[in-house]
């Protein structure tokens, strides 16, 4: 185990966030939670993430209080736990003067769920959830809150419910904002791949993004045809602010680069 953490902060030593300037001022968050994962106490685990326009901003993985009975029933206590998240932060940005144009948006991968904020099922599943966890239903109704679906491939919250292989584990970190470093304080071939790393980084954001813009183009488009569908659908892919290669190309131009690095 002390190897494996050793190589972890070798291997990431000059990995940080980026933030971007966003072009819109918007509060989304991504939701998700596992079943039964634990195998010893046999309770789930809630995941979530919070972006202000391109960048996020808050994050967090914790075990439900209790045993749930299906997957609907631990999804929409993850929706609550998140809800809670945005309300939050919602003050805070009312409190620094900041208004955002849209309601939050809320995302997430299971329909059963999203169909219980707008309308609550009366069966065996779902009818002895407690009636905090109905605070949910009453943002959606009354518009502060809107809730949406999106494809399990494009659910940012699932680094935070299970264990993932390699490369989805690297693409969602790097959907979350995680870029290399290019000042390294290591020296020598180590800095040298460090610096590597951060090039393929900008390189495969800018490619990333360029798809991303064509995807949700599209998707709009299709979403304006389809005015029977009952829960819209959006891939939650980020695509705001500046990207990566164009914030590079505008620091080698002036002498600074225009997006922050926080090293974690």
């Amino acid at each position: 185990m002390l190897k494996r953490i050793l190589r972890y902060i070798q291997g990431t030593i000059s990995l940080g966030m980026q933030f971007f300037k966003p072009n819109k001022l918007s509060v989304r968050a991504y939701s998700n939670a596992d079943w039964a994962g634990c195998p010893s106490i046999r309770r789930s685990t809630t995941g979530y993430c919070t972006f202000l326009g391109p960048n996020c901003i808050s994050w967090a993985s914790k075990i439900q209080q209790s045993v749930v009975r299906s997957s609907c029933e631990v999804e929409y206590r993850a929706l609550a736990t998140t809800a809670a998240e945005l309300t939050w932060i919602t003050f805070i940005l009312r409190d620094l003067g900041l208004f955002p144009s849209q309601p939050p948006l809320l995302l997430c991968d299971n329909l059963s769920a999203l169909q219980s904020t707008i309308k609550m099922a009366h069966h065996s599943r779902m009818k002895h959830i407690e009636l905090d966890f109905h605070f949910v239903r009453q943002k959606v109704a009354l518009g502060s809150l809107v809730t949406q679906f999106i494809l399990s491939a494009h659910q940012l919250a699932d680094m935070f419910t299970k264990p993932l292989p390699h490369h989805r584990l690297t693409t969602l970190g790097h959907n979350l904002g995680l870029r290399y470093s290019l000042r390294s304080r290591l020296k020598g071939h180590v800095n040298a791949q460090a610096a590597d790393r951060y090039s393929c980084s900008l390189d495969e954001g800018n490619r990333e993004h360029q798809a991303s813009s064509t995807n949700e183009e599209n998707h709009e488009d299709h979403d304006k045809s389809n005015k029977k569908a009952t829960i819209p659908i959006r891939f939650g892919v980020i695509n705001q602010g500046r990207t990566p290669h164009e914030a590079g190309n505008l620091g080698k131009k002036s002498g600074n680069v225009s997006s922050s690095l926080v090293h974690i």
